[in-house]
């Protein structure tokens, strides 16, 4: 083989390495920046407000904290008084992933496009405000299973006021012993376990589904 196709086929396979190599390295970086979760302790606060651009989860624990993937977003985490609210920022099409571990929140308002999770077995008191294309959906943090056991405890709310404007969504999985709200709009409204409706107003446009 002449001198000439040695150095090419060494360079060749020179150049393969490499990429293997920044293949794996990418690879490795991504796998530690999604194992990579962030903590934020803060003091006790019972209302929180969410922007637009948000996916938001609320569930029970041991401990009480605020874990996040992206360290990027502290910054649009703000304490107002008794109020945590969770800021837009200018890139609306990336979902902020947030999560809230045992923290008593009486009040919900969100406004855009976000979308919320409840995990709670027992809400004493909630009022909820949804604005534009908001979602929030409450379910026990027991019984997430679809197919678990129909006669499993599903969980309860005491009393929950909730006021749907635009085309938000609310989707509730627990039992209610009150309820009272208003539908505007073309705002949709899902109840799926028994409820007390004390007070309902709804618009001719907006849906409610009670199972």
């Amino acid at each position: 083989m002449k001198t000439s196709n040695i150095i090419l086929t060494s360079l060749f396979g020179l150049v393969l390495i490499f990429i293997v190599v920044i293949q794996l390295h990418f690879k490795s970086v991504l796998a530690d920046k999604e194992n990579n979760m962030f903590e934020l302790k803060l003091d006790s606060f019972t209302k929180l407000k969410v922007e637009s651009g948000w996916r938001v989860k609320i569930e029970n624990g041991t401990d009480r904290k605020i874990t996040f993937s992206d360290d990027s977003i502290r910054n649009l985490i703000v304490m107002d008084g008794s109020t945590l609210i969770l800021n837009n920022s200018n890139i609306d099409s990336i979902k902020k992933q947030i999560t809230f571990i045992n923290y008593q929140i009486k009040q919900i308002t969100m406004l855009g496009n976000s979308s919320l999770y409840y995990n709670a077995q027992h809400i004493d008191s909630l009022k909820i405000n949804l604005y534009g294309k908001s979602k929030l959906t409450i379910q026990n943090s027991e019984n997430e299973d679809t197919n678990s056991n129909k006669n499993e405890v599903i969980g309860e709310i005491n009393f929950l006021n909730a006021s749907l404007s635009d085309q938000s969504g609310l989707w509730i999985h627990s039992d209610i012993n009150f309820f009272t709200g208003e539908l505007k709009d073309s705002s949709s409204c899902s109840l799926t376990s028994k409820v007390n409706i004390e007070q309902l107003s709804k618009s001719k446009t907006a849906q409610l589904s009670v199972w």
